[in-house]
């Protein structure tokens, strides 16, 4: 096998000739570049792997750089051309090595990629912050079974929030980049009361700027205030809710029932198919327990990502797992 660095015009030409193939926006030369602006991370590029003539992989590797150690990253990756049995799998493992030590300027620990099987030298990726499960809509039925499929809190949220007068419009992405103050302030507010990490402004910031026409911002209003908000990528016709917030107004309201349920409205009728919530809890990822009852109220289907898993760079990986187990067993 051997792996090309390749534009981001062949990769779109790769998607329109493999039409039944999941193309996640993380593993776009795109989503590459929107890592490139957060410090600490640094896109590699997208690579093909092909075996003699035939594509097999296509992948985007970010390296991360943290607390005096480098990983790198692909998440959601490699996207899958053919049939993914062992030998390919170990195949594509052992090239992913070599195009690390090609492309990586530091000495990362170890990569960390998806697979349907375990690789050859890889081990169960070791965190507790990597999403096992989703639930996602399918946005092909017509918009009244979408509702239908819904539980009655959905519903009953729902027209509470539009008997409330809240209103849902969506904001431009640039529009809400140069004037995020206010965005974030809700979103401070929701880490606060739910316990969970918010990264700095300038990285939704960045998102919002960066993925300008494939991530969208969509705001709940009361009155001229917002309440409530979501920033949602839409790409290769699959959206993903990738980050969002509400304030004690909106729940009070119940507005982000409502805001979902405009979000997925305006997305249908563009012809979008599925709309992903991006995680609930599970056994590894506790973290997500709080959201999850709320997520699956949108009568999604729960589905399960492809397994993590780490493949060892340096000696230095089994101490730092070591470290990192202590770590977790002594917060708790």
């Amino acid at each position: 096998m051997r792996a090309e660095k390749i534009s981001a015009e062949l990769y779109t030409k790769l998607i329109h000739s493999h039409p039944e193939t999941r193309f996640p926006i993380e593993q776009s030369p795109l989503w590459g570049e929107f890592q490139s602006t957060i410090p600490g991370r640094r896109s590699l590029g997208t690579f093909l792997i092909r075996q003699n003539e035939q594509e097999v992989a296509l992948l985007n590797a970010v390296e991360l750089t943290m607390r005096g150690y480098s990983y790198i990253w692909l998440n959601q990756g490699p996207t899958w051309l053919v049939e993914p049995t062992q030998a390919i799998v170990d195949d594509v493992a052992k090239t992913l090595r070599d195009v690390v030590a090609e492309a990586s300027t530091a000495r990362p620990l170890f990569i960390r990629a998806h697979f349907p099987k375990p690789p050859a030298k890889g081990l169960p990726a070791y965190s507790k912050s990597l999403i096992e499960k989703t639930t996602v809509v399918d946005l092909t039925p017509d918009f009244e079974t979408i509702l239908e499929r819904m539980d009655y809190g959905a519903r009953r949220g729902m027209r509470k929030a539009a008997k409330s007068g809240i209103t849902i419009r969506e904001v431009p992405a640039l529009e809400a980049a140069a004037d995020f103050a206010p965005y974030y302030a809700i979103l401070s507010e929701t880490a606060s009361r739910d316990g969970f990490y918010v990264h700095p402004a300038s990285t939704y910031q960045s998102m919002l700027k960066s993925l300008d026409g494939t991530v969208r911002f969509f705001v709940a209003f009361e009155g001229a205030s917002p309440i409530a908000w979501a920033i949602d990528t839409v790409f290769n016709n699959q959206a993903i809710y990738y980050y969002g917030a509400s304030n004690e107004a909106a729940r009070k309201v119940s507005a982000p029932y409502l805001l979902h349920v405009e979000i997925m409205r305006q997305l249908k009728d563009e012809g979008v198919r599925s709309y992903d919530f991006l995680g609930i809890g599970s056994k590894n990822y506790p973290g997500l327990q709080g959201v999850t009852q709320f997520k699956l109220r949108f009568g999604g289907e729960v589905i399960e990502y492809v397994p993590a898993y780490d493949i060892p760079l340096q000696p230095l990986y089994h101490p730092w797992k070591w470290a990192q187990a202590l770590k977790t067993r002594l917060r708790h």
